[in-house]
């Protein structure tokens, strides 16, 4: 509910005083003793959405390609490849139902957020008293369908992505002697292009108030979500301190097929859009292998030249046609040097460079719009690549008979990096009939500064099947085995200062402080079990731009345990067991305000505690056989 009407009017400070009978809704009031973590808000809408989808993916795909060997050492590959994707993204229906202007036919809420884990709304009847007027919780409730919903709008959405893309690849290699070495040298070429193009059309019931209830009786829609609801609670896992009722599919169905029928659909012009990306490579590597080791360098070159175009939106009103076009220019350089220690022992020594580029729907001129999701996304065609360039080191040692072991460092320069900026919308412009988008999630892919991320790497792999002899061990426990690796990262970019807040630090986006994997298996007589717990630290999902958001967005730290059964009778038939996400840990997202506050000159330590998304996908077990030709 939008209750920036119902926001106290002075913002002057106030001393904090209790009151469980206010003349407001009580909303983002701290004068009255609420909190962002714990309150009470009174007589606030109920908006609510009964979704129902139903679409298919499909994805036609051919290759063709050849091998050639021919002279001396002369070898030739090629390929073509044509893929045609179609993403369908159409919903069936969606009915949005809303409280009663009236306020005391609307809930009072009383919230508690601060358990990070566990959001708890308790619900009441609002009573209105008088002289002056002023709000009060009444009787609790349970059921929220109690309350008073009617219908305000039917949405009916077609909406299918294709994307064509086409690729030619070409690598002649050539082996020979060089500088005392057996050589192998590449050229190859390789043409990508990718079109996608999104077409949406949507039917609209109830945009008109005037003529609103008539639209829907012709449509069969009811003026009350409970005769439109099932007497099914529930159904799942997650902790709830009130009840609802779903909704009937069948009827929903029967709703919008009377609403295709009496009414026609609209091209959503905003949402629409056809970008393109052509991609022209070339790279030129050879690879020199000695007695010591091996020498591998090479350069990597790439044109790519991105188009799009869709219809400017002004107001809800469309535009002109807009078109953007950019065209850059790459070079990927690297060199790899392998030194043979001993036998068992190699040294490798690393120069890379690289690029990551958004994808190219996230460069098209245009913002999609979803009322569904409340989201408004928005492309940005002035992106750049974030560039990359590293230096590593790795000390590796293949035990005998079996084993591994390995433990390696590395530093990473990265430039123009990019980063999903997040924020609320915040303006009315988009806003159209019931839909008010102010107060839609906002995000588009963005350039933040420069940064860096170094670390270190260690790996092990160690079965006792060498060793049981000489422990006096059963020759059938040479099975077991443990695998584990630990990365460490220490990164940091510079977030470009925007309006009133200075440049400031932040983790580059999607890296944790430390990621851990480690194992058991049994390795034996055509049996293999393997158990595997991987433990990651938090990361940084969003980066804000200023204090009207609730600041950058995190994932929390994240364990998972996932456990696996082999078992080959032969080497072409075996049967297989699998269970995955063991653990079913919650997986939450929070927002931290802390390093916006610091960058202001407000001290603040970081804080974890205002989730804002909460999940949890449950275990799954997969089992059957396989056979191989």
């Amino acid at each position: 509910d939008d209750q920036q009407n119902a926001l106290v009017a002075n913002t002057a400070a106030c001393t904090v005083t209790p009151n469980s009978t206010p003349t407001t809704s009580g909303y983002a009031d701290i004068c009255i003793g609420n909190t962002p973590q714990k309150g009470t808000i009174y007589g606030i809408d109920i908006r609510q959405r009964s979704t129902l989808r139903a679409f298919k993916q499909s994805i036609f795909t051919n290759t063709l390609a050849g091998d050639h060997d021919f002279g001396a050492g002369w070898h030739l590959m090629w390929l073509g490849n044509y893929t045609q994707s179609k993403d369908d993204r159409s919903v069936v229906g969606e009915i949005a139902w809303d409280s009663p202007s009236t306020r005391s036919l609307r809930p009072t809420v009383a919230y508690d957020f601060s358990d990070p884990n566990r959001s708890r709304l308790q619900l009441f009847t609002t009573n209105q008293l008088s002289g002056p007027t002023r709000f009060q919780a009444g009787t609790a409730v349970t059921a929220i369908d109690t309350f008073a919903k009617t219908p305000s709008s039917l949405t009916v959405l077609d909406a299918i992505d294709t994307t064509d893309a086409y690729t030619a690849k070409l690598v002649l290699s050539r082996r020979m002697q060089f500088l005392g070495a057996d050589a192998t040298f590449k050229v190859g070429f390789q043409f990508d292009q990718r079109t996608k193009i999104a077409d949406e059309n949507q039917l609209v019931v109830g945009g008109n108030s005037a003529t609103r209830a008539a639209d829907f009786a012709t449509i069969g829609l009811p003026q009350d979500y409970n005769q439109f609801a099932l007497s099914v609670p529930f159904l799942g896992r997650l902790p709830m301190d009130y009840t609802f009722r779903y909704f009937d599919t069948d009827q929903m169905r029967a709703v919008t097929k009377a609403a295709r029928a009496n009414f026609a659909f609209s091209p959503v012009t905003g949402n629409n859009y056809n970008v393109r990306e052509q991609v022209l490579a070339g790279y030129l590597m050879g690879t020199l292998k000695y007695d010591w080791g091996s020498v591998l360098g090479g350069v990597r070159v790439e044109n790519v030249k991105n188009r799009g175009s869709a219809i400017k939106q002004i107001n809800g009103t469309p535009g002109d046609l807009v078109v953007a076009e950019s065209s850059q220019t790459l070079f990927f350089p690297s060199l790899h040097i392998n030194y043979n220690v001993d036998a068992t022992k190699k040294l490798r020594l690393s120069f890379n460079s690289g690029a990551a580029r958004a994808d190219y729907d996230q460069l098209r001129p245009n913002i999609v719009i979803s009322d569904t999701n409340q989201t408004i996304s928005s492309g940005n065609p002035d992106v750049k690549p974030e560039r990359a360039y590293g230096v590593d080191a790795y000390f590796e040692w293949y035990m005998r008979p079996q084993g591994y072991l390995s433990v390696g460092a590395f530093y990473k320069k990265v430039n123009d990096v990019l980063y999903r900026q997040t924020r609320k919308y915040g303006a009315t412009d988009l806003d159209v009939g019931v839909n008010l988008r102010s107060t839609y999630d906002f995000s588009r892919i963005t350039n933040g500064g420069d940064g860096r991320v170094f670390g270190v790497e260690a790996a092990a792999q160690l079965q006792l099947e060498p060793w049981t002899k000489s422990l006096g061990l059963p020759d059938w426990m040479g099975g077991f085995g443990v695998s584990a690796n630990l990365t460490l990262n220490d990164s940091q970019v510079t977030k470009p200062a925007i309006g009133l807040v200075p440049a400031r630090k932040v983790r580059l986006p999607g890296t944790s402080d430390m990621v851990y994997n480690i194992g058991g298996y049994y390795e034996k007589y055509g049996l293999s079990l393997r158990l595997q717990y991987q433990n990651r630290s938090k990361w940084l999902d969003g980066i804000a731009d200023d204090l009207t958001d609730a600041g950058d967005t995190y994932w929390a730290a994240d364990d998972e345990m996932d456990f696996s059964a082999r078992y080959a009778f032969t080497k072409n038939f075996e049967v297989f067991f699998d269970a995955t996400n063991l653990l079913n840990q919650p997986g939450r997202r929070f927002s931290d305000p802390g390093s916006l506050l610091r960058a202001t000159g407000i001290p603040s330590p970081d804080t974890s505690a205002q989730t804002i998304e909460w999940e949890r996908f449950g275990r799954r077990y997969a089992g059957g056989v396989r056979i191989n030709f």
